[in-house]
């Protein structure tokens, strides 16, 4: 399958002081039978500082079940996030998906508020949690989050599109996935915790709806954990 992936992420020294594109890539084949990596060479602005990621992926761009892309659209030319966007969308849009087929690209925009007390945000729709009938999706109390709705219940169609004041989550670099303590299984069985859920590589979801997907990558911080560890010994 396909993966994404962003450059000052997965060869962040803190993370995989030692390791090249290769070899990441080959870690990813091996944990998550990801053969199709696709890099974007950096996050938005603001998840470079305070409680930021470095660039996670998980607020830039994800696959939906039915097939596209949503990627995360900062349309303000004097946000620092413009250019950044503009780029990425550049990568998604020449990307082809592992059997080969173009990527159909579906623009998110970002939040029209850019500020939060003085200081710049990364606030994202791109961060949701999906479950068995519903989208739980960040909100921000502002006017795009009606719109981004909409557009989340065309990429999610049979399930509600539920919206979850973000904004205090943001405030300590946490989101919905991290928020959402139990999901119920199809046989109404709890799962495990959805902060355990993968946390910075988003799987595509495989066209055929046997394919098996591939375990979480961010399993008990084992691969790209906040923990800033490395990925563990590359397979021979």
């Amino acid at each position: 399958g396909t993966v994404l992936v962003t450059e000052t992420v997965q060869l962040d020294e803190r993370r995989n002081p030692t390791w090249n594109a290769e070899q990441v890539e080959t870690e990813l084949k091996a944990f998550l039978g990801a053969r199709h990596p696709v890099w974007m060479p950096r996050g938005l602005t603001a998840d470079y500082s305070g409680f930021g990621t470095n660039g996670h992926i998980d607020i830039l761009a994800c696959f939906t079940p039915t097939g596209p892309v949503l990627a995360h659209t900062q349309r303000d030319r004097s946000h620092p996030d413009f250019d950044v966007c503009r780029e990425n969308l550049d990568i998604l849009r020449a990307s082809r998906h592992a059997d080969g087929t173009p990527y159909e690209v579906i623009e998110v925009p970002a939040p029209q508020q850019t500020h939060d007390d003085g200081d710049i945000v990364d606030w994202s729709y791109i961060n949701h949690y999906v479950c068995n009938d519903a989208v739980i999706m960040c909100a921000f109390d502002d006017p795009n989050d009606e719109v981004v709705a909409e557009i989340a219940a065309k990429a999610y169609p049979g399930r509600r599109i539920v919206l979850h004041d973000a904004r205090l989550l943001d405030d300590f670099g946490t989101a919905v996935v991290a928020d959402v303590d139990l999901a119920v299984r199809t046989d109404r069985r709890t799962v495990r915790a959805a902060a355990q859920l993968g946390d910075d590589v988003l799987l595509a979801v495989g066209r055929d709806a046997g394919q098996r997907l591939a375990r979480d990558l961010d399993q008990d911080h084992r691969a790209v954990g906040h923990g800033d560890r490395a990925l563990g010994e590359q397979k021979t």
